[in-house]
């Protein structure tokens, strides 16, 4: 799937910076969660081929979609392994976590918000 990924990149820049310009969260999440599936998609074709995800991660991924289909905008993306995260705008949060909290597969969930923006210490570590 590299190869088609390696196509699909320049018009999914385009998207995601179009959305990020017009603050468009919806589109902007689609493309995320598609960037996610196909980085997947590499791994999962490649030789040989590596699975990352469980029975969970189709649960969780399956669950995003009906939050979306019931009106709660809610995106999803993985890293390397079977964790999900999902992205959603800060008054979703309540029900994207209830929704998850109520699957068998979630074994915990982690609610992160945005911060306040970087700051400089005068403190070093060392």
């Amino acid at each position: 799937h590299f190869a088609r990924r390696l196509e699909l990149l320049p018009d999914r820049y385009a998207t995601v910076e179009r959305a990020l310009t017009d603050r468009d969260f919806e589109t902007f999440g689609a493309a995320m969660e598609a960037e996610a599936s196909e980085l997947h998609m590499i791994a999962m074709t490649s030789t040989p081929a590596i699975y990352y995800w469980q029975p969970a991660t189709l649960e969780i991924l399956e669950a995003v979609r009906h939050l979306r289909r019931d009106g709660v905008p809610a995106y999803a993306t993985m890293d390397a392994g079977a964790n999900v995260h999902v992205i959603a705008q800060a008054a979703d949060e309540p029900a994207v976590a209830e929704r998850l909290g109520e699957l068998p597969g979630v074994e915990g969930l982690i609610r992160d918000r945005v911060g306040d923006g970087p700051r400089i210490f005068d403190e070093h570590l060392f």
